[in-house]
């Protein structure tokens, strides 16, 4: 257990003296602040512009965080050889897995925790300009709906995590994560489409297959959905909500174990 939480201690250092780590801190204060000038030129429900719009860049935070500071972090360790200082410590393939899976969101939660503090007092303010047309927001629903946004998103690291332990190379494992990430923001409004009878008729029913069986692969990062009515005030009920937690978490889970059955069969020669 040493090594591990030494471990964990390490990533948390690597990610936060990161420079595109401290960029990412800086949109985090900047943009919620920044959302209220488009904001002031609709004309109604401002709470629900403003929310939506900070729902937006909470995604394309977190999407930044993946790409730019999760998939270096394990990919050089993987093509530099660098887990083999730790595997000769001793600590376990899986042990270190999990420990740089952890690190990792570790390292997501104050990012997270100061946009969403940063947010909550932009809504604020936004409530104190324009009570008359921002009166929909809700400070403490925006917080939780912003916290239950990360939870695709440690399904994606999950995901990449195979993916990393499973390709020959950093540019592969790239490549493939973002293909992971476009099919997961694509595929649903595909299903949505799908249901409808005129759409349905005009699909061959080998594509529907495909499309749904592709749908169980990759996390749905605009599952969000319901994330963002919590942030609207809208409660989902019970049955709804806890799938969607469970589900992601499961993801994240399943991507760490495959990962490990993986790393466990590579050759690190």
């Amino acid at each position: 257990m040493t090594g591990v939480w030494a471990l964990i201690r390490l990533s948390l250092r690597e990610l936060a003296w990161q420079r595109a780590y401290l960029l990412l801190v800086v949109a985090a204060m900047l943009f919620p602040w920044l959302l209220l000038i488009p904001t002031a030129l609709f004309l109604l429900d401002l709470g629900k512009v403003l929310v939506d719009m900070l729902f937006a860049i909470e995604h394309v935070l977190l999407s930044c965080f993946v790409f730019f500071l999760a998939s270096p972090l394990l990919s050089r360790d993987l093509d530099q050889r660098l887990c083999h200082l730790w595997l000769t410590m001793p600590l376990s393939r899986a042990a270190y897995l999990v420990a740089r899976f952890l690190g990792t969101v570790l390292a997501l939660l104050p990012l997270l925790c100061l946009f969403l503090v940063m947010a909550w007092m932009a809504g604020q303010l936004a409530a104190h300009l324009w009570p008359a047309y921002a009166s929909t927001l809700h400070g403490a629903h925006m917080l939780v709906g912003g916290m239950l946004l990360v939870l695709p998103y440690v399904a994606l690291l999950g995901l990449f995590y195979f993916i990393a332990c499973a390709s020959s190379g950093a540019a592969e494992a790239l490549v493939f994560l973002l293909g992971g990430w476009l099919l997961s923001w694509a595929i649903p409004p595909v299903l949505q489409a799908l249901r409808q009878a005129e759409v349905a008729a005009k699909t061959s029913p080998w594509i529907a297959q495909l499309i749904r069986a592709l749908d169980f692969v990759v996390p749905d990062l605009s599952s969000a959905r319901l994330a963002l009515e919590v942030a609207h005030g809208q409660w989902p009920e019970l049955h709804l909500l806890l799938p969607y937690m469970v589900e992601h978490l499961a993801y994240a889970v399943s991507g760490l174990l495959l990962a490990m059955l993986v790393f466990a069969r590579r050759d690190l020669g």
